[in-house]
This record gives C-alpha cells, sequence and structure tokens, in this order.
C-alpha cells in the first residue's frame, strides 16, 4: 500500500466534533510514517495552521484532488465523491474508509450511498452510530466501532492520585445553565475551576497537559476518551444530561452512547451537581484508575488504524450509476452547507 493517506471532512473551521476526529486521524497518520494530505470544503487559516506544524497540507479545492494517487482515504461527509479518479482509485487498490459519526444527523449519512461501490469499510464512533447504520441496512460485517479513540499522546502511565479535589476542568462547546451554577457553587467551595470551549474563557485544542492537570473533569464526547487515557476521573454531563461521575457501573452504556448524555437523559440542577462532585470525587477515583487499566488501550487511536491498515483484503468494486447518484447528493450538499454557514456560494 502506498504510504501516502488522504482525510476528507465537509468542514474544518473549528476545534469542534468531526474537525478533532479528522484532525486527529490526519496526525496519528503522520506518526505511523504517512504523507498526508487533508481536503475539505471550508478550511479555516487557524486550522491549516495547526495541521502544517505536523506537515499536513490542508485544501479547500476537494475537486482536484486526484485520488488513485493515495494509499489510505479516510471519507468523513460523503466528500469522496466531489474529488476526482473515484473509479481509477478503486481499481488501483486504494483503501477507503466510509467514517460515520453521528447517530442522528442526517449529514453523516449521506456516505452511504455510495458505500457499495467506493468502501472497503464502513467505520462508526460509538455502537449507538453503528447500530444507527445498521437499521438503514448496512451490513455489520462492513462496520468498524472505533470508538471515537484518542492519540496515544494523551496516555498517562502512572495512575492518577487519590487526593482533594482542587483543580476542575470544564470542556464544553455548549455549557448547559446548570453546570455553570454547579461551577459557580464549586469556586465559593475553593476548587479552582477552568472552562475550555465556545464562548467560555478558554478556547484553543485540549492538549494532554490539561487532562494530568487537572484532579476532575466535567464533560462529554471526545474528551472522555482524553479522560480515559489520562487516568483523571470524568463527571460526564453536558446540554442532554448524563450519568454523572463514570464508574464500573455506568461505564458502558455511557460509551455505547459516545459518553453523550443520551446513555440516560439524566438532567440535574446545579446544587445536585456541585454535590455529586464533591462527595464522589474520591470514589470516582478509583474507579477511573480501575477503568484506565482495564480499558485504556481500546481507545487509542494509532492502535485502531493500525489493526485496520493490517486487514485490506476486503474489496468493492465501483458502479458507476451509485458513483454518480453520490456525487450529485455531494455537491448539493456542499452547497447548503456553504448558503446555511457562509451566505450563497458564487
Amino acid at each position: 500500500m502506498s504510504k501516502r493517506a488522504l482525510v476528507l471532512t465537509n468542514h474544518l473551521h473549528s476545534f469542534t466534533g468531526s474537525e478533532v476526529v479528522a484532525m486527529e486521524v490526519a496526525e496519528e497518520l503522520v506518526d505511523l510514517g504517512y504523507s498526508v494530505d487533508l481536503g475539505a470544503n471550508v478550511v479555516s487559516t487557524e486550522m491549516s495552521e495547526e495541521l502544517s506544524k505536523k506537515g499536513i497540507s490542508a485544501t479547500e479545492s476537494v475537486d482536484g484532488i486526484e485520488l488513485s494517487q493515495y494509499g489510505f482515504i479516510w471519507s468523513q461527509h460523503g466528500l469522496l465523491s466531489l474529488c476526482a479518479g473515484l473509479e481509477e482509485a478503486r481499481k488501483s487498490d486504494v483503501f477507503i474508509a466510509s467514517v460515520h459519526l453521528s447517530s442522528f444527523t442526517s449529514f453523516e449519512f449521506i456516505g452511504l450511498i455510495s458505500c457499495p461501490a467506493t468502501a472497503n469499510v464502513i467505520v462508526a464512533n460509538s455502537q449507538e452510530t453503528a447500530d444507527a447504520l445498521s437499521s438503514l441496512g448496512v451490513d455489520q460485517k462492513w462496520i468498524l466501532n472505533f470508538q471515537n479513540a484518542a492519540p496515544r499522546k494523551f496516555v498517562r502511565k502512572e495512575k492518577g492520585a487519590f487526593k482533594k479535589l482542587e483543580k476542575l476542568l470544564i470542556v464544553s462547546n455548549h455549557m448547559p445553565r446548570e453546570i455553570s451554577d454547579a461551577a459557580n457553587l464549586l469556586v465559593r467551595m475553593g476548587v479552582q475551576v477552568k472552562a475550555f470551549g465556545q464562548n467560555q474563557n478558554f478556547y484553543r485544542r485540549i492538549v494532554p497537559e490539561d487532562i494530568w492537570e487537572a484532579d476532575g473533569i466535567i464533560s462529554i464526547g471526545k474528551t472522555v476518551q482524553y479522560s480515559i487515557l489520562g487516568s483523571t476521573p470524568v463527571y460526564c454531563y453536558d446540554y442532554l444530561g448524563g450519568p454523572g461521575w463514570l464508574n464500573e457501573n455506568n461505564f458502558d452504556t455511557a460509551a455505547r452512547f459516545n459518553f453523550s448524555g443520551r446513555c440516560c437523559n439524566r438532567v440535574l440542577n446545579g446544587p445536585q451537581i456541585a454535590a455529586e462532585i464533591i462527595s464522589g470525587f474520591q470514589m470516582a477515583s478509583e474507579n477511573m484508575n480501575a477503568l484506565h487499566s482495564e480499558l485504556s488501550d481500546s481507545y487509542v487511536l494509532d492502535k485502531f488504524l493500525i489493526n485496520m491498515l493490517s486487514n485490506t483484503t476486503n474489496k468493492r468494486y465501483p458502479d458507476r450509476a451509485s458513483i454518480d447518484v453520490s456525487k450529485h447528493v455531494a455537491v448539493n450538499t456542499r452547497n447548503l452547507y456553504y448558503n446555511g454557514y457562509y451566505g450563497t456560494l458564487v
């Protein structure tokens, strides 16, 4: 397999969801020895500069990307058919992963229309998403669950210490009122609280030191994987509610729903959250150390990529009609996205 890789995603304009996944996959592929390019319909200067630190080239000229020059393609949001030479790519043994990151956002299912013609495997970020794909007729044998895995650099080899909760990190791009209220109460109790996210005091990419230096974390989604690798106790809660401190009893269900809070839709008020955080912290630390020892290896992104790329024998060959239909859908979706976020596409 050629050691050139391509990552495709619809937009790359802030440190959120699908964008972070695309960036982390691209960076991990570089560390695995690949020369990596990234294509998106929208690429902000900030994100392009972040990728350039790892020697990754990002382009908005998706239509000009020649697919057959790559050995591996990680395709989010159905952009594959916008690129040039899809049929030639399949004939030249390019390994293609069609990636889907939500169980309920229609945008994430666009690429399915061309999967029978183009994808070697279908990748889901959680069992919830895999189940949604299966309900749409995707054979489970084609689906790989990468569990929204995180970069190995977040792994902390030593276990977290059982100490008093002094430093609390909140990571949220949509902080609910009850978390804000809880944070204010915790500050009055002497806890140092730092909040990362859109409209917060800090808005930048999370780095391992952020996770390691916190005694506890409030967040959902990818930050939970960071916390597992970092052996830092995490209170899983955001705008959809959540189970609270992760432990051996609620972990599997929370993981199935990508640590989103949808596992239970449990909503509390600020004082209730603050009380749970204080009273459950030491037990949460012990539980996280146990979970880290048992499960952290399952959430390392490079391990998933290595395993997937070492088994590239499944083949699917192009079907002209399917590719043409997929491109029609992708072009119209791109236009709708531009119009919705950036005004009329010229």
